[in-house]
């Protein structure tokens, strides 16, 4: 299977168990390739200026300084921040991840299920180094308004099984209105995930939830774990 294609199927399957909380993916994966093809960003690739294009010039000391130059400064990892719409959440990164507007990514995911719980995806990023892939997405859903973090881990179980796939959660930090955890998930891909839930103060009938979840292949999770917390942990409500 083309590189291409590997990396749009691998997408969608842990897509589905990203918005587990609110029944992940509905529609088969062999539909979905041509329409996901145009939707996933490329890897930012390395030109070298028009200047640098002959054969020659690299036998000008300065220019290949210059070139060595241009290197170092694409190769440069930087922080960055993001911070949801409403000004509620903030979460740091770098900028290794590649990053897909909110609108392509509600593709990977079933419409109505996001249209039930008035689901958001407010950031939506991928990662590639060696052969690795990880996925980090932050949502934001709609629950009842006395709904806890056991109803949350509840529901995520719930959606979990009746999509055919198991989930089990292996360690977790929990306080009332907040929860961070380490699952691991299984179908014909098994993947490890690091993640984070906020519940806010409730509003009229519902409350708001931020779901923040970092995903890796269970074979890349022992390369990924120190970034995984990293990232999770970075997050913050804003008062």
């Amino acid at each position: 299977m083309p590189n291409t294609s590997k990396r749009i199927l691998f997408v969608l399957l842990v897509a589905g168990i990203i918005l587990a909380i609110i029944g992940g993916s509905s529609y088969f994966i062999e539909k979905k390739l041509k329409k996901i093809e145009g939707i996933l960003p490329k890897i930012p690739e390395f030109k070298l200026p028009d200047q640098f294009q002959k054969i020659e010039n690299f036998t000008n000391l300065e220019n290949i300084n210059k070139i060595l130059e241009l290197f170092k400064e694409k190769g440069k990892i930087t922080k960055k921040e993001f911070v949801t719409p409403d000004k509620k959440l903030k979460i740091e990164y770098t900028s290794e991840w590649i990053e897909i507007s909110p609108e392509k990514a509600k593709a990977f995911f079933s419409e109505e299920i996001l249209q039930k719980y008035n689901a958001k995806i407010h950031f939506f990023a991928e990662k590639f180094s060696l052969g690795k892939i990880a996925i980090l997405c932050i949502q934001e859903i709609l629950m009842k308004k006395d709904a806890g973090i056991d109803d949350v881990i509840e529901e995520m179980e719930k959606n979990i099984q009746e999509q055919g796939r198991t989930m089990k959660i292996l360690k977790m930090e929990k306080k009332e209105k907040e929860a961070i955890f380490e699952a691991h998930y299984k179908n014909k891909y098994e993947t490890h995930t690091k993640e984070r839930i906020f519940l806010l103060e409730p509003e009229n009938s519902h409350r708001k939830i931020f779901l923040i979840v970092y995903m890796t292949l269970e074979r890349d999770w022992k390369g990924s774990q120190k970034e995984a917390e990293r990232i999770i942990y970075s997050a913050r409500l804003v008062k």
